[in-house]
């Protein structure tokens, strides 16, 4: 299925924004699959879709009690679309502000950018999505609201966030990397 964002996932505000295509790059023994959104501490975080909250996770980057894992994406959520791919929003700065289960609107506050789990530098949102699930299981799933494996490939957001950025006013340099400019 196609992958359609509605608003760009960070709100362009007082300071400058930046990302670039970093889907696939290198990153220790896996590859990133993601692209990274820079901006401010506390700049607010936005759905880009219509979506239902499938994980919301409030652990940031502590061990769960029992459990020794720890959540790479510090605070995050996941949504579920309409088109039924998954969108992630990772390293917030604090608690999701939305519930596990609702339905949610473009343009939804989600949380703010942060640095929390395994962030490493600069406050950034680790924006990924994972196409639908095909099989048949599936359907019970996305009506209970209960994934218990893992999601499927990646999709790379770029190309979408680009034309979002552009539609914003961003600027593009040779290298690839795009700047939403602050709004005052």
């Amino acid at each position: 299925m196609p992958l359609t964002l509605n608003v760009f996932p960070v709100l362009p505000g007082g300071a400058e924004l930046s990302f670039e295509n970093s889907f696939s790059n290198p990153r220790g023994e896996h590859t990133h699959d993601a692209i990274d959104i820079f901006g401010p501490i506390g700049t607010p975080i936005v759905s880009s879709v219509i979506g239902r909250v499938v994980e919301s996770c409030t652990l940031g980057g502590e061990t769960r009690a029992g459990a020794g894992a720890r959540s790479p994406g510090g605070y995050y959520v996941v949504l579920a679309d309409l088109l039924r791919n998954f969108h992630y929003y990772a390293h917030m700065q604090g608690p999701p502000k939305v519930a596990l289960g609702g339905w949610i609107g473009p343009g939804t506050i989600l949380g703010a950018l942060g640095n929390s789990g395994i962030a490493r530098g600069r406050p950034h949102l680790h924006y990924q999505v994972w196409g639908p699930f095909a099989d048949e299981s599936a359907e019970e799933e996305y009506q209970q609201n209960i994934f218990p494996r893992c999601f499927c490939d990646p999709i790379n957001p770029y190309p979408l966030l680009a034309r979002l950025a552009t539609a914003l006013g961003a600027t593009h340099n040779p290298g690839g990397r795009y700047t939403i400019p602050a709004r005052r």
